[in-house]
């Protein structure tokens, strides 16, 4: 279990390191997370005629903020290993294919529970009045953001295999996400947190069949 552990760790370690050295697309993520929520919730505090009308765009533009994120993160991890030629040497190396998805889709759920949280800081911040039941909606989209990380996750190791991957990563978040992403925006509308954690064990069903699946998916 050590050894799994420290070696989890070491992929991780060179995911950040090699994204980071390519930090202007991790930018512009955050910054079109940051655009998108802000407009939101500037949109929602001027325009929205009352708070219910406020609090479904509110909700449906940070969930589709998370998708994008999800999207975006798809890209950068197993389909760019495999586009840089790196995945083989990952499969040549002594790690079983169910370390290096469970890696990959750690490093997803940071990145993308990362900008969730600052997207809607920035959502709150700029929703005013109109917005201020969504400040105990954190933990509903943060059990969005832990199923959307495995759909992103899942969705890239699928990808591999795919010719025309750039086009088909969406549609197959926004497929796998759409149930969720419909219940998640009616649970921030009805303010139902206590929900949030049938979210979270459902995410961790999900992430645990997807990981048994990557042996077969990443042999």
């Amino acid at each position: 279990m050590t050894s799994i552990l420290e070696t989890i760790l070491v992929l991780l370690w060179k995911d950040f390191t090699v994204e980071a050295r390519r930090a202007l697309e991790l930018v512009t993520t955050l910054l079109f997370s940051l655009i998108v929520a802000s407009f939101v919730g500037f949109s929602v505090s001027k325009f929205s005629p009352d708070r219910f009308v406020g609090l479904v765009i509110g909700g449906t533009g940070i969930v589709l903020t998370q998708a994008f994120i999800a999207i975006f993160v798809a890209i950068m991890s197993f389909v760019r290993e495999a586009d840089r030629g790196t995945l083989t040497g990952l499969k040549l190396a002594p790690v079983t294919p169910v370390t290096l998805y469970v890696s990959k889709l750690i490093f997803t759920l940071i990145l993308v529970e990362v900008f969730t949280v600052i997207a809607y800081g920035a959502l709150i911040y700029f929703g005013g009045y109109t917005l201020e039941p969504m400040r105990g909606s954190l933990a509903i989209l943060l059990a969005s953001g832990l199923y959307l990380s495995v759909v992103s996750a899942f969705t890239s190791a699928l990808s591999i295999h795919l010719e025309a991957k750039l086009a088909l990563i969406p549609i197959l978040v926004l497929a796998l996400s759409a149930p969720l992403m419909q219940s998640t925006v009616t649970l921030i509308v009805m303010q139902n947190v206590k929900l949030a954690g049938l979210l979270t064990i459902s995410s961790l069903v999900f992430a645990m069949i997807t990981t048994w699946l990557s042996e077969y998916i990443l042999e």
